[in-house]
């Protein structure tokens, strides 16, 4: 009886801890008849780097995954934008539009703190944070999101700091 066998579904849904079990039962679903095959993927809702404004009125973002640094760095960023990272750990890409303006020490400093803030060495006293022109950044063909190199960069040592927004 198809009251039965659906009864009998509704428990395995709400017995399923994975994903993959979902997805069978899904399947399981269209193979029987019950549910036509849906030919539109919804993508999931992307998430946007965060934004901050000075009180200089710079603008810093700070990519929160590979994919929002990669975007930060190569399509949002200009050449004279400053990028900042933690130096050699895993971290945000941190950008400061600079507009063709000189970016007061203040600003690079507060910017620094969100590189360090955002990186794997968070717990540090003081991070390491390497910065740079966004013209001094490459890409490496074929190179995960997130990957960058460079060879023109200065590095300065800073507390990190959670921006008062979040």
């Amino acid at each position: 009886d198809g009251l039965v066998y659906l009864g009998n579904v509704l428990f395995a849904l709400e017995e399923a801890t994975e994903l993959t079990v979902v997805d069978e039962i899904k399947e399981e679903l269209f193979k029987s008849g019950y549910i036509k095959k849906s030919t539109q993927k919804k993508k999931p809702e992307k998430s946007k780097p965060l934004q901050i404004v000075t009180k200089d009125g710079f603008e810093i973002y700070i990519g929160k995954n590979n994919e929002q640094n990669d975007f930060l760095t190569f399509v949002l960023a200009t050449k004279n934008d400053i990028w900042l990272h933690a130096k050699n750990v895993p971290g945000s890409h941190v950008i400061i539009r600079s507009d063709n303006r000189e970016v007061p020490i203040a600003v690079l400093e507060e910017a620094a703190s969100y590189a360090a803030y955002f990186s794997r060495n968070r717990g540090a006293e003081k991070v390491e944070v390497d910065y740079t022109l966004r013209q001094h950044l490459k890409k490496p063909k074929n190179a995960k999101p997130g990957f960058v190199i460079f060879n023109e960069n200065f590095s300065l040592l800073i507390t990190p700091k959670k921006p008062e927004l979040i």
